[in-house]
């Protein structure tokens, strides 16, 4: 073969075996193609299998949320309801003992009283807690720094519970170290809790011995310190007791009630203000819990919140009586600082409960039972006080408020809400929609007599008014424009309604007016001028509301009104009778 021939015959199979190689690659290449593209479909499916896992996961958590928040939700409002439920008959009986705790009693008396009066106390410090640790686990709870002394703050606390501490024959003592500023930044309310709730379960848990409280300012920590020589705890319970609802075993042995609460609210309460409380304890050798806080003074731009520091410190103050020798400063005050007050509360236990109140305190009120009563109340008289119960009937107070606020062209009462409404924000709430303030049932005698002696001197009164006591005859006596105003498209129907009986009674109450001034007979007197002042009023005749006004507040105050005056209304009474008359037979015609 010759040469060229072997060349050609190699290149042959060299073009054979590249051949061979391609159809090798190929086969190769489609093999792992249609591998890569099995894969990639399994991929696709193992995608979509995981998505709809994730989808199903999200959705499940989803809703586990949303059954959790409802379940939330459902506690929430099932403690507002239990909270309202307890503190109705609690404010009858806390109410009812602390009027009775001022009367001449005999000493079996005054401690069986005592022992209700401090039961109620009990219950009332258990729901509190309740209220503060839902308000704690929803994350409501906020702190409000101000400027206060806390010294005084311990001292007014340790003072509460000395009575308690000297009944178990312990010594308590208190402790203020060197070098405290006058005043720190701190959470007045939640500091005192804390105070309160280490000093009253050291007392609780000791049997013998002594309690100590006390107070100093290290490296720029404020250091409250709270050592008893009760019954100790484990070693192994120490961290457990700051859990919510634990309690140590061996107080437990000593000591049954409670919620076990207090040290979990003590230990939030210190987080909220940027410090931590530790607990040191051995069993029989007492226990001592230290709290630290930051100790930071107030600055030039806290003047605002030193006030609020110093309106703490009365109230802490206040707070510290007991409750049955706090309330004598108070004792018929309506007598030199007369009201006029409306009280709304559909239960008519509460009602009884206010009235004695203010019956000790010298006032005589007008009671309604639901928001639509109360709006048409302000509106026919001019009240200085309307204390609010917020869940009534057919309008409740938060409703009944907001109506009375709109009424551009009225003069505005002092609006108290009275509620057994405690949970969370229902303060905040109640302020927000135009109220002035906010007393929680039970009711304290003490609270209420408070915000009356706090009140300012009525703006406008029938005093005022009437003092300069016009001629009667020299302008109309049935304001008309002032009816309209107030009224509107229902001046006409009211008038009919209300005019002819203002008039078919005017007679008789004029004659047992001057009867009661004849006999001298005062509160018959203040009865029936407040009586004429508000059909009067109503029906349009302000100059005799006016005169009416003045004459039941004089009375109030022990003032027998004099004959002259008594006649001046009955003048008044009869010529406003006598053009309403006019006015309505017009209306028939």
């Amino acid at each position: 073969m010759s040469k060229s021939a072997e060349k050609i015959a190699a290149l042959e199979r060299a073009m054979e075996r590249e051949r061979a190689a391609r159809r090798s690659a190929e086969s190769l290449l489609e093999s792992k193609s249609s591998e890569l593209y099995d894969s990639n479909q399994e991929l696709l499916e193992a995608q979509g299998a995981l998505e709809k896992k994730v989808d199903q996961r999200t959705s499940a958590l989803r809703d586990a949320r949303d059954a959790a928040l409802e379940l939330m939700e459902e506690r929430t409002n099932f403690l507002a309801r239990i909270s309202h439920e307890l503190r109705t008959p609690l404010n009858s009986i806390s109410g009812i003992v602390q009027l009775l705790l001022q009367e001449d009693l005999t000493a079996a008396q005054l401690r069986k009283l005592r022992t209700v009066n401090d039961s109620s106390d009990v219950l009332l410090t258990m729901l509190n807690e309740l209220l503060d640790f839902t308000k704690l686990e929803a994350g409501e709870a906020t702190v409000d720094l101000q400027a206060v002394d806390v010294g005084h703050i311990v001292a007014s606390t340790v003072e509460m519970l000395t009575e308690d501490a000297a009944a178990k024959d312990i010594a308590l003592y208190s402790q203020v170290r060197a070098g405290l500023p006058s005043s720190l930044m701190v959470d007045p309310s939640k500091f005192r809790q804390i105070v309160l709730n280490l000093l009253s379960n050291a007392v609780k848990f000791t049997n013998d011995g002594s309690v100590t409280v006390q107070l100093e300012v290290t490296d720029g920590e404020l250091l409250l310190t709270v050592r008893d020589t009760g019954v100790g705890i484990r070693a192994d319970r120490l961290e457990k007791i700051f859990q919510p609802f634990k309690q140590s075993d061996e107080g437990k042995q000593v000591y049954s009630g409670g919620t076990g609460l207090g040290l979990s609210i003590v230990k939030r309460w210190a987080s909220l203000m940027d410090g931590d409380v530790s607990v040191e304890s051995a069993i029989g050798n007492g226990s001592t819990f230290t709290v630290c806080l930051p100790a930071v003074e107030p600055t030039i731009d806290s003047e605002t919140s030193a006030l609020k520091g110093d309106l703490s410190k009365a109230t802490s103050l206040a707070e510290t009586q007991p409750a049955d020798r706090r309330l004598d400063q108070f004792a018929d005050m309506g007598r030199n600082k007369p009201l006029r007050i409306l009280v709304a509360d559909d239960n008519e236990t509460n009602r009884d409960v206010v009235e004695m109140q203010l019956d000790y305190l010298g006032y005589k009120a007008d009671y309604v039972a639901n928001g639509e009563e109360v709006v048409r109340a302000v509106l026919e008289h001019n009240y200085d006080v309307v204390l609010l119960d917020i869940f009534m009937p057919v309008m409740d107070g938060e409703e009944a408020c907001r109506s009375i606020r709109g009424m551009n062209d009225l003069l505005q009462p002092c609006i108290v809400a009275v509620t057994a409404s405690a949970m969370p924000g229902d303060r905040e709430r109640y302020l927000a929609s135009g109220m002035d303030h906010f007393l929680p049932k039970p009711l304290s005698p003490f609270a209420l007599a408070q915000v009356l002696s706090d009140l300012e001197a009525p703006t406008r009164s029938g005093l005022d008014i009437a003092q300069s006591q016009p001629d009667v005859g020299d302008s109309a006596y049935i304001d008309m424009e002032e009816l309209k105003r107030r009224l509107g498209k229902m001046v006409i129907p009211m008038l009919g309604k209300v005019g002819p009986t203002f008039i078919s009674e005017l007679p008789s109450r004029l004659q047992r007016l001057k009867l009661a001034q004849e006999t001298k007979a005062l509160d018959e007197l203040a009865s029936i001028f407040h009586s004429l002042k508000g059909s009067s009023a109503s029906a349009g005749a302000l100059r005799m509301a006016a005169l009416c006004e003045d004459a039941e507040i004089k009375s109030r105050r022990g003032e027998l009104v004099s004959e002259k005056a008594v006649d001046l209304v009955i003048k008044c009474a009869q010529l406003s009778s006598a053009e309403l008359s006019g006015i309505v037979e017009s209306l028939d015609t």
